[in-house]
């Protein structure tokens, strides 16, 4: 039997031109990348209370959540299997007082968020790879519409 795709909401929070990014601190320094904060949604949740529930566990401060930004499909191999997720990227906006850039304290011991410039992201290895550049294309004021994005696995599309 197949497994169902995972189903995620995470938040997209700029300040000014810094965007907060999270990193998986058990990992070693060369399988870094980048990640929005978030995680899955629950059985009896929306993806925006998902987002919400999240950003406040992993973050430790509560972030206001605002419109949908993006819809993603990824696809990528976990732990030798693949896994499919479908992932509500939403608009977040915090009271805490953030750095423009550098380190901001999270609540939970493994993971290291980060105040990242723009102009950092383009050359830092960010996941998935597809929303990042379309994030550096439409900058913090973003989209005016609901932007789908699908990242597939190397050898599953032609580029």
């Amino acid at each position: 039997m197949e497994a169902k795709p995972i189903l995620c909401a995470r938040v997209v929070v700029w300040h000014g031109d810094s965007l907060l990014l999270q990193q998986d601190a058990r990992l070693d320094d060369d399988a870094q990348f980048y990640r929005l904060p978030g995680g899955h949604i629950g059985a009896d949740e929306t993806p925006a209370r998902a987002a919400e529930r999240e950003f406040a566990e992993e973050m430790g401060f509560a972030a206001h959540i605002g419109r949908l930004l993006y819809v993603g499909w990824n696809e990528y191999d976990r732990k030798g299997k693949r896994a499919q997720e479908v992932v509500f990227y939403f608009a977040g906006r915090v009271d805490t007082a953030l750095p423009t850039h550098g380190h901001v304290e999270t609540h939970e011991a493994n993971l290291r968020a980060h105040m990242v410039p723009m102009d950092r992201l383009a050359g830092s290895r960010s996941l998935p790879t597809r929303l990042f550049a379309r994030l550096l294309a439409d900058g913090p004021d973003g989209s005016n519409e609901v932007v789908y994005v699908e990242e597939l696995p190397i050898g599953l599309h032609n580029e």
